[in-house]
């Protein structure tokens, strides 16, 4: 995976958890746990306008950005 390449390159700490399901690596344990979420599916973030579910909250504000029921209703 081209991606997986490329935050390994960017690395400057060593990574040392590893997700079971897929082998992919990461810093630090938090974003280990975020990741087996979307391997199950987990999504604890919703968004109050138009009620879709997200992964992380960063990836819920990013949504907020443009979410066009959110941005009528300003």
């Amino acid at each position: 995976m081209p991606g997986i390449k490329a935050s390994e390159a960017r690395r400057t700490k060593e990574a040392r958890f590893k997700c079971d399901s897929c082998g992919q690596t990461f810093t630090t344990n938090h974003n280990l746990k975020n990741h087996i979420n979307v391997h199950f599916g987990v999504k604890e973030h919703s968004c109050g306008s138009c009620k879709r579910d997200f992964t992380t909250q960063s990836v819920l504000a990013r949504h907020m950005k443009t979410c066009k029921v959110a941005n009528a209703a300003s």
